[in-house]
C-alpha cells in the first residue's frame, strides 16, 4: 500500500507536472489567442479608423461640394432673376427719368420685382402723360405770349393813336399850332404857375390887317396859305418850353410868354411884327401893300386882384387899340 501510495503520489506528481505543461501550453496559447484577438480587435479598429476618416472626408467634400453648388445656383438664380431685372430696373427707371420714354421695361407681374416693373410701367405713363400736358402748357403759353404780345401791341398802337387824337384835339388842323381849347387850359396853368413864383406872364394877341379883303381877293385857298405862314413864323417865336403859340380863332393869334417882364414882352411883339412885314406877302386892298398884323399884348404878375381872364381881356383891348392907331403896330396897357 505504501509502495502503491508512493506511485500514485509519483503519478500525481507527474499529472500536476503535465497539467502545469498543459496549463502552461494553455496560458501561452491563451496569451497568443488574445494577442491575436488584440491584434486583429487594433488592425480592425485601425481600419474602421481609417474607414470612418475616409468617409468623413468624403462626407466633408460631398457637402462642401453640394453648398457650392447650391451656393452657385443661387447665384445664378439672383443673377439671373434679382440682380438682372434690378439692373433692369435702374436702367429703365434712368432712362424714363431722362425723358427716353421709348426704352424696354421689365415685364409686371405678382412679386416684388414684378411690382416694381408694374410701378414703373405706371411711372414711364405719367411721364408720358405729363410730357404731353407739359407740351400742351408750353404751347398755350406760347399762344399766351403771342396774344399778349399782340395786345401789348395794340395796347401800344392805341394808345399812339389816343395820343395822335389827343395831339390833334388840342391842335389847329390848319396852321398846327394850339387851338382855342388847349390855349385856355395854358392860360389858366400858366397864370397858376406864374402866381406861385411870382414871375410876370405875358400874353399877345396878333390879328392879320385887313385879311377879310384878302380872301376876297385872292380866295381862301390863299388865305389859307397866309395863315399857315403867319402860323409858323409866330411858332419860331415861341422859343421857351413855357412859351405856347395857339390860332385863338380866324384870323386872331395868341402868344403865352411865362416870366417874361414887359420890356421882353415887347421886343418879342417888335420881332414878330416885324418878322412878318418882311414876308412881303402881297396885299393890294392894304394901304401897305403886303400882309401885316397888328398886336396887342399885356403883362402881369398874378396876384388876388387879377385873374387870366382880365390879362386876356386887356391884351385884346390893347389890340383894339393897335388897330385904331392904324394896324400894323403893337401896343401896351399900361395897367390893369
Amino acid at each position: 500500500l505504501r509502495g502503491r501510495e508512493l506511485r500514485l503520489n509519483e503519478e500525481s506528481l507527474a499529472l500536476n507536472h503535465v497539467n502545469e505543461q498543459i496549463l502552461e501550453r494553455v496560458d501561452a496559447a491563451t496569451d497568443n489567442m488574445v494577442r491575436s484577438g488584440l491584434d486583429a480587435v487594433s488592425r480592425t479598429g485601425l481600419e474602421v479608423d481609417v474607414t470612418r476618416r475616409r468617409y468623413f472626408l468624403f462626407l466633408v467634400i460631398t457637402t462642401g461640394l453640394g453648398f457650392v453648388g447650391v451656393a452657385l445656383l443661387m447665384h445664378f438664380q439672383i443673377d439671373r432673376h434679382v440682380i438682372a431685372r434690378l439692373s433692369w430696373l435702374s436702367t429703365a427707371m434712368q432712362d424714363v427719368a431722362a425723358g427716353h420714354m421709348d426704352v424696354s421695361l421689365p415685364p409686371a407681374g405678382c412679386s416684388e420685382l414684378g411690382r416694381l416693373g408694374a410701378a414703373l410701367h405706371l411711372f414711364r405713363e405719367t411721364a408720358i402723360e405729363a410730357r404731353e400736358r407739359e407740351s400742351a402748357l408750353h404751347a398755350s403759353n406760347i399762344r399766351v405770349e403771342q396774344a399778349l404780345a399782340l395786345v401789348e401791341q395794340k395796347a401800344a398802337e392805341l394808345e399812339i393813336a389816343n395820343a395822335k387824337l389827343q395831339e390833334l384835339s388840342v391842335r389847329d388842323p390848319l396852321t398846327g399850332l394850339f387851338n382855342r381849347r388847349r390855349f385856355d387850359q395854358a392860360l389858366t396853368s400858366e397864370w397858376a404857375r406864374a402866381g406861385h413864383g411870382g414871375k410876370p406872364l405875358a400874353l399877345l394877341v396878333l390879328d392879320l390887317d385887313y385879311f377879310k379883303q384878302y380872301n376876297d381877293r385872292y380866295g381862301h385857298q390863299a388865305g389859307d396859305a397866309c395863315l399857315q405862314q403867319v402860323g409858323s413864323i409866330l411858332q419860331n417865336h415861341a422859343r421857351r418850353a413855357g412859351d405856347v403859340a395857339a390860332r385863338f380863332g380866324g384870323e386872331e393869334f395868341c402868344l403865352i410868354c411865362p416870366y417874361t417882364n414887359k420890356e421882353q414882352a415887347e421886343s418879342i411883339a417888335q420881332s414878330l411884327r416885324q418878322s412878318i412885314l418882311d414876308q412881303a406877302l402881297p396885299h393890294e386892298d392894304s394901304p401897305f401893300g403886303v400882309v401885316t398884323v397888328s398886336i396887342g399884348y399885356m403883362v402881369a404878375t398874378p396876384d388876388a386882384t387879377c385873374t387870366s381872364d382880365d390879362l386876356l381881356h386887356l391884351a385884346d383891348q390893347a389890340l383894339y387899340l393897335a388897330k385904331d392907331k392904324g394896324r400894323n403896330c403893337i401896343q401896351f396897357i399900361e395897367t390893369l
